[in-house]
């Protein structure tokens, strides 16, 4: 399935339209949702342009067939090259370094105490809500940053995964609190840089 672009009240193009150069021709509610603003874009784009290719293209996809073709060849005018590797897929697949991990095992945290320091990041023009936890130990300090909800749920929850804690904590418990609290994937969070730093200095599954 594919959409033609269409310009939704909550998106970065629907609530800043004038940094896209577009216009938004109706502002008024309407009764039900704002999924499709009417709008106008004075650089020109010719969003039906692609439509037949697409339609092809798709056609021929779910039949299983032509996988191999030429992107050039689904449109009748001349595209751009592509910019993806053809083996860029399996090459992810190839190198997935995923952590597998049994929900019931326990999770400790042997690597000292940490502070928190919780800071805005700008990018691009866009702003980021930062925690950094810095770690002390006898090999010498370690800092992470992680967007701060996350950072503030893991300095929140180190005590209880230490090993002097009452209690234990298992993957699937820790998972579970995680996602509740950030909203934020676990799996992708625990397989992210930052955790793999952890987890090489006292982040530990037993």
């Amino acid at each position: 399935f594919w959409h033609q672009f269409a310009m939704t009240a909550h998106s970065p193009v629907g609530l800043n339209p004038a940094q896209f150069k577009a216009t938004i021709v109706n502002e008024q509610l309407g009764t039900f949702a704002n999924n499709d603003l009417v709008h106008h874009d004075p650089t020109g784009a010719d969003h039906e342009l692609f439509s037949e290719g697409l339609r092809k293209s798709l056609f021929n996809y779910m039949h299983g067939i032509c996988f191999d073709f030429p992107l050039q060849d689904w449109f009748d005018f001349k595209v751009p090259r592509t910019t993806v590797a053809p083996d860029f897929i399996q090459k992810a697949i190839d190198e997935n370094d995923f952590e597998s991990s049994s929900p019931h095992a326990k999770v400790y945290w042997i690597g000292g105490p940490a502070i928190v320091r919780y800071f805005t990041k700008k990018k691009k023009n866009q702003t980021f809500e930062m925690a950094e936890l810095t770690f002390f130990n006898k090999k010498g300090n370690l800092s992470v940053q992680l967007p701060q909800v996350e950072g503030k749920w893991m300095f929140e929850h180190l005590p209880e995964l230490s090993v002097s804690s009452n209690q234990s904590v298992t993957f699937a418990e820790l998972g579970k609190s995680f996602e509740e609290q950030t909203g934020n994937d676990f799996i992708l969070f625990w397989n992210g840089t930052s955790m793999k730093h952890l987890r090489e200095n006292g982040l530990l599954m037993l």
